[in-house]
């Protein structure tokens, strides 16, 4: 293909948005340009289409709005995050679609998969014990979801639905507020040098008390739609009429 040529097309495809060629060859077609013009636009290759070819393909996230009722949808995911020493402590991420009701609980140390049994163990402590059974559980197709996580909660009456390998954002509600959730968490680790596993469960205690109480859904927070009222996070608060007054909770804090 002629040198002038090969800069035309080279053109064509910036001047189209980078588009396919498959495209551009219709394009080509149309014009009535020579066949081997048109031939030779199948061997086409832009630098920059090739740089960012790998990023996934944008599709349409959109899905039918889930019932605004408490525990009706809850997401699960694990997250990963590390302390101030560099050490992975795994945490189970559960969420609650419509309130956005979100706890995290600490699972374990260091990579790998958790166990189905330690998932199900920490699910039904931190989740059922209190709010009791979902009705629908949104999460991927990990490992840790199967076995007895699956068998013991379908057996509950739970519908498991389970996302596709290469759509996590069919979770995507867990996935974003997993995102900002250790986004929070992050900081605090390092301005108060959070390090072993101890210290990650009071932190994530803390910070899921915080969360529930800053986030809103339809001008109310978390805590208010599942409780009815704001709780009460300890004393010492300025802005509390209740316990203004109690100076030493302020200097300890």
């Amino acid at each position: 293909i002629p040198r002038a040529a090969r800069a035309a097309i080279r053109r064509l495809h910036s001047q189209f948005g980078h588009c396919p060629n498959s495209v551009l060859i219709e394009i080509l077609k149309n014009a009535k340009t020579d066949e081997n013009y048109v031939r030779g636009m199948k061997f086409f290759k832009c630098d920059d289409c090739e740089k960012v070819k790998t990023l996934p393909k944008q599709t349409n996230k959109v899905s039918i709005p889930k019932p605004m009722e408490f525990n009706h949808t809850v997401g699960i995911d694990i997250n990963y995050l590390c302390d101030v020493e560099g050490t992975t402590v795994q945490f189970m991420n559960i969420v609650c679609v419509a309130t956005s009701l979100q706890i995290q609980v600490p699972l374990m140390i260091g990579k790998g998969t958790p166990s189905s049994q330690l998932c199900y163990n920490t699910f039904m402590d931190k989740w059922v014990e209190h709010y009791g059974y979902p009705k629908i559980i949104r999460c991927d197709r990990g490992l840790h979801n199967r076995g007895i996580f699956y068998t013991e909660l379908a057996a509950a009456g739970v519908q498991i639905s389970n996302c596709g390998l290469e759509a996590p954002y069919q979770i995507g509600k867990t996935e974003r507020e997993g995102d900002i959730w250790k986004t929070m968490a992050r900081k605090i680790i390092e301005e108060k040098q959070i390090r072993g596993i101890t210290d990650m469960r009071m932190m994530a205690s803390e910070l899921n008390a915080v969360k529930m109480d800053l986030s809103r859904v339809s001008g109310f927070s978390p805590s208010q739609w599942v409780l009815g009222r704001q709780p009460r996070r300890g004393g010492g608060d300025q802005c509390d009429d209740e316990s203004f007054y109690h100076i030493g909770s302020q200097q300890a804090r």
